[in-house]
């Protein structure tokens, strides 16, 4: 093999660790690398409170409940992953789009960890107090 054809696959397979591998970290908002935006999106929407779908998200309240309604048997690992009408899918995403950077940092910061999304997991799991 001639030195070039070396240096290059060199640099190829030094770059590739980067390039393929880059992992998403959904506790930071905005989402680093902008391939990252969709499955963060879809964890925040899997363990966001509807109290902070509508509030910090901005939501409607009928978009918030078909959003519960559905990850409740349809665990989210992507915004692609929910099933809900088209219109309300379309301001789910506009609201991400326009999201300011405060609130987008406090969902992050909030909703974003594997950590939470075991908690949300076992509090959903649990019946509640009064049940008989």
């Amino acid at each position: 093999m001639s030195l070039r054809v070396c240096q290059l696959l060199f640099l190829l397979g030094a770059a590739a660790p980067r390039t393929w591998a880059a992992a998403c970290d959904c506790t930071h908002f905005p989402y680093n690398p902008e391939s990252c935006e969709k499955k963060c999106s879809g964890v925040v929407l899997n363990n966001a409170s509807p109290k902070d779908l509508v509030g910090l998200l901005g939501l409607k309240k009928t978009t918030t409940d078909s959003i519960v309604t559905f990850r409740k048997s349809h665990p989210l690992t992507s915004i692609d992953d929910l099933k809900i009408e088209p219109s309300k899918k379309s301001e789910i995403e506009d609201q991400f789009r326009n999201l300011n950077s405060q609130d987008g940092r406090k969902l992050a910061e909030k909703y974003g960890s594997d950590e939470t999304q075991d908690a949300v997991q076992k509090n959903s799991a649990k019946k509640p107090v009064n049940a008989k």
